[in-house]
């Protein structure tokens, strides 16, 4: 048997150095299609793929090894056939999905150097954490407008056999392709650092994408001693290897798109090329599907400014130096005056909207308030910058990160049963369960919890069926919450799944107090047997769960 995948790529702005052929990939007037057709088992074997996320022991050095495997399969794009094209799934949590997984369809895979219209390597994006689907779209061509070195995004339509998927994000791979084009030579290292930074127990972490055949990383070495100098020599050194002046664009974009699983934010999600003729280190952004994010989590011990983010220690050493605020105050007041255009912004996000909403696979309701929000945060984000700008620099107090030794250990045992009627009030009469919690060998029972049943909203796997239980102890302030986010393709009656971050995530919460604190606890790793299920109000859901509880934290008064 076969299977049929029809992409239809609603194309992206992005500047490039020159035009090349590979443009024509990402116009922003017309769709462009692509099928793609590949045999049904190798698809189920390749959608169900995915990184062990919360049992594995985290790698000691270096990044995971990958679970994806290549398969072959055939692309017809704008009417061309190519044959044996290789295409893998790609990403970590909502990327992985098995519902929605996101893509790369590599040309040069089976065909040694074949290229399509200039590019051997097409990157796929779900857009899980953007009801919008216009996120990766705007901030990349924000960044390119910004003076940054940036891929070109476009978006794609997706179908699997005649099964819809969805809005996918076309995001330009960067690779040695990409630095070709931008730099003019693609002789450079180039890098991506995924929980990586310039400094011990984070230097590892960088992943050589060009010259992997060479195991020198003397220029990230160098990079790192340059943020050891003394203050007086901090702007002197590094100016020896990291183009300063393109870092400050990059970084002060990272924080006005509001990326916070970025280098400055998260120590995640970018690249570094060093330029060979200069030996100068430039900084690529990455991952940017969660971008246009202002809110501050309520699991974070600091507040944070509203225009700056310097968790990094690039962004970290700079702020910190005397003359770092000023300079990035600069820069910032400078992408304002000059990129961040309100009017044009909402103008394209307008012709945008209308572009996508025929093919929008969410609600339209879910949609539009996902368009919506990305209005309101253009229209307010001056505003929230401006007193920080116009006022004292505001400090940076939060701390250096240190290194995890592990992704999480284990903190107990959870088993529960629920029923609810999809749709309902928490305060429903058939919306009860039971669940019963073991941490430091004490058990506490949670009985009569509320059960509600209803479709994820929100920036993580939007639109998937989620059942949300809520306990609280009698007679005390104390509370134990979870959510159940359950893969589409397996939410059906009588069917046990696996807990496992993909086909169904699960974090587990607490809160103390009145009114009451949350806090993160960890995630939910085992099975769940789901008896009843569907999707349409009034409908029953009921079901058991069997899990272990994975974290770093444990909870507060457990034994009071």
């Amino acid at each position: 048997m076969w299977l049929l995948i029809s992409l239809l790529i609603i194309a992206g702005s992005g500047l490039s150095s020159r035009a090349t052929d590979s443009d024509r990939l990402f116009p922003n007037d017309r769709l462009t299609v692509v099928e793609v057709i590949m045999d049904t088992n190798d698809w189920d074997l390749m959608r169900r793929e995915h990184h062990d996320l919360f049992t594995a022991p985290a790698p000691e050095s270096g990044h995971r090894a990958s679970p994806y495997n290549y398969y072959r399969a055939t692309a017809i794009i704008d009417g061309e056939r190519i044959e044996n094209v290789g295409i893998r799934k790609k990403g970590f949590l909502g990327s992985a999905s098995a519902h929605r997984p996101s893509l790369k369809l590599n040309f040069d895979k089976f065909v040694k150097g074949r290229e399509f219209r200039g590019l051997d390597l097409m990157t796929l994006n779900n857009n899980d954490q953007d009801a919008s689907q216009l996120k990766q779209y705007l901030a990349y061509k924000l960044f390119n407008e910004g003076g940054v070195e940036s891929p070109r995004c476009a978006l794609a339509k997706v179908t699997v056999n005649g099964k819809y998927l969805g809005v996918y994000s076309h995001v330009e791979s960067v690779n040695k392709q990409f630095v070709k084009r931008r730099f003019g030579d693609g002789k450079g290292n180039l890098y991506e650092g995924q929980g990586a930074d310039f400094r011990k127990g984070f230097f590892d972490k960088f992943e050589k994408k060009t010259n992997k055949k060479k195991s020198d990383y003397s220029d990230v070495e160098a990079l790192t001693r340059a943020l050891e100098s003394d203050q007086e020599g901090l702007f002197k050194s590094l100016e020896k290897v990291l183009n300063v002046d393109q870092y400050l664009r990059y970084w002060t974009m990272e924080s006005l798109v509001g990326h916070r699983d970025s280098y400055s934010g998260n120590q995640n999600n970018f690249l570094i090329y060093n330029e060979p003729t200069s030996g100068q280190f430039h900084f690529i952004p990455w991952g940017t599907d969660g971008a246009f994010e202002w809110r501050e989590t309520k699991y974070s011990a600091f507040k944070r400014p509203d225009s700056v983010k310097a968790e990094g220690y690039v962004a970290h050493r700079i702020y910190k130096h005397p003359d770092g605020p000023m300079r990035y105050r600069q820069q910032m007041r400078a992408h304002l005056e000059t990129v961040w255009n309100e009017k044009v912004l909402l103008a394209e996000l307008k012709r945008m909207q209308a572009l996508v909403a025929p093919h929008v696979h969410l609600p339209e309701e879910a949609f539009n308030e996902g368009v919506s929000r990305l209005e309101t945060y253009i229209k307010r984000r001056r505003a929230m910058f401006e007193p920080e700008l116009s006022g004292p620099a505001p400090e940076w107090k939060l701390p250096l990160r240190k290194p995890r030794t592990s992704n999480s250990e284990p903190l107990g045992t959870m088993t529960g049963s629920f029923k609810t009627i999809f749709g309902v009030a928490p305060d429903h009469p058939d919306a009860r369960g039971t669940i019963e919690v073991t941490i430091d060998g004490m058990t506490r029972r949670f009985d009569g919890t509320d059960v509600t049943g209803s479709v994820r909203d929100g920036a993580f796997r939007t639109g998937y069926p989620i059942v949300s239980v809520t306990a609280q102890e009698d007679g005390t302030m104390r509370g134990m919450s979870f959510f159940l986010i359950i893969d589409p393709d397996f939410f059906g009656s009588n069917q046990e799944q696996p807990i496992d971050g993909y086909t169904v995530f699960s974090q587990l919460r607490q809160s103390t107090g009145n009114p009451p604190v949350i806090s993160r606890l960890g995630y939910l790793v085992g099975t769940v047997r789901i008896e009843s299920a569907g999707m349409e109000k009034g409908d029953l859901i009921s079901g058991t769960l069997e899990a272990r509880i994975s974290g770093r934290a444990k909870p507060a008064d457990w034994k009071d």
